[in-house]
This record gives structure tokens, C-alpha cells and sequence, in this order.
């Protein structure tokens, strides 16, 4: 487990069933998508119910077709189904971070786990719009050695700023990624001139240029 030491989040409960864990590997932390991020579909489905009622109540009134009912029941069940659906999401959607790799569970009808070591994790950033600004929650993102942007997210998180460090402190532990699918550790016996602190500058700017360069191809 995390220590507070560290700064970390604490991970509270059990590992889900779920969670691929290997040898003496620990949860550090774990969560998920913020339930208040289904309001946006609620507004959705909100809406069309109201289309699809006034649809019904015009059919009713108006002796409309039979062509607009249908409409409007449909109307009405996809204004009930987009939340439900939104909610299914949110439930089965969960984010592990142990002590070796990071974990995303998702799927509603069937189950997709990713795994990302630390060790291949070059950068980690996290974002907030304006309402997460307000509650508090984002989206951490982690771009991974070898990759071409970001791999793996964390949506929509409570305090995604203390999973970022967390992540940060793990991914220091094994030095990073150096873009090659290695690490630079300290272990090594001293065969590479320089300091870490050198090496890291070099792969950050590296790094920076291998994003140039695919923008520019893009």
C-alpha cells in the first residue's frame, strides 16, 4: 500500500477480481470514472424523452400518423436507454495502479483489461475542464515508450493531481522510458557516461523531436 510518506492516494478494499496480480505486486490505488460525469447523458436523454412525449401527445391529439407514434415511443426509450447505458460504463469502468503497472478495466457486455508497466511510462499529465476545475476531477493520460501518444487514460477521477504524482514517484522508481523500450535506471555499473539527471534531459528533448517529427508527417 501506499505510505503517506509517499503523498499518495490510499487504495481502500480489496483488489477487484479482476486484477491480474503477479508475484508480490501491491495496490497502491484504485477508482474510477466519477458517477456525476453520467449528468451530461442524463440532459441528453432528458431531452428526448420530452421530444418523444410531445411526439405521442401530438399523435394523441392531432391524429397524427402511426409513423410519428412509433417515432415518438422510439424517441422515448433511446432518451431512457442513453443514460442507463452511460451508467453500465461508468460501473464497469475501473483503474488500478499497483506498485509495478497500471490497469484499465471497461466494457459493459464483455471485459478489455490494459496493462502499462511503469517502466515504459515516458510522461504523465493530467487535464480539467471547467467542471472539473470546480469538483475537482480529470483525466489522467500516459504517454508509454515506443508508443505515439497517449496510451493509456484514467477518465474523469477524483483528484486526477495525486494520481499524477503517485504515477510520477512509481515511474521514477524504474527510471521511465527512454523511448527505445528501455529504462534509465541507476543500475548499469556505470557503462554510460553522465548523470541520470544528464540522460534524462537528453531523452525529454529526443522525445520532444520524435513529436515534431510526426506532427509534421501527420
Amino acid at each position: 500500500m501506499a505510505s503517506e510518506a509517499d503523498g499518495a492516494p490510499g487504495a481502500e478494499g480489496p483488489p477487484p477480481a479482476w486484477l491480474p496480480l503477479t508475484g508480490e505486486e501491491t495496490v497502491e490505488w484504485q477508482g474510477g470514472p466519477r458517477i456525476q460525469t453520467i449528468i451530461p447523458s442524463l440532459v441528453v436523454g432528458l431531452a428526448f424523452v420530452l421530444i418523444g412525449a410531445g411526439l405521442l401527445w401530438y399523435t394523441a391529439t392531432e391524429a397524427g400518423s402511426v409513423v410519428l407514434a412509433a417515432l415518438g415511443v422510439l424517441t422515448v426509450l433511446s432518451g431512457v436507454l442513453t443514460p442507463i447505458w452511460s451508467l453500465l460504463r461508468i460501473r464497469n469502468t475501473e483503474y488500478v495502479v499497483t506498485d509495478r503497472h497500471l490497469y484499465r478495466k471497461s466494457g459493459v457486455l464483455g471485459r478489455r483489461v490494459t496493462t502499462v508497466g511503469h517502466e515504459t511510462v515516458q510522461n504523465v499529465s493530467y487535464a480539467q475542464g471547467i467542471t472539473g476545475t470546480l469538483f475537482d476531477h480529470g483525466t489522467v493520460a500516459f504517454d508509454t515508450a515506443g508508443g505515439s501518444g497517449t496510451e493509456l487514460a484514467f477518465s474523469n477521477v477524483d483528484d486526477p493531481s495525486a494520481v499524477q504524482q503517485l504515477v510520477e514517484q512509481r515511474r521514477a522508481r524504474y527510471g521511465g522510458g527512454d523511448g527505445f523500450g528501455g529504462g534509465i535506471g541507476a543500475s548499469g555499473g556505470g557503462s554510460l557516461p553522465g548523470t541520470t539527471e544528464q540522460w534524462v534531459a537528453v531523452r525529454e528533448e529526443v522525445v520532444a523531436l520524435r513529436r515534431a517529427v510526426e506532427r509534421r508527417r501527420g
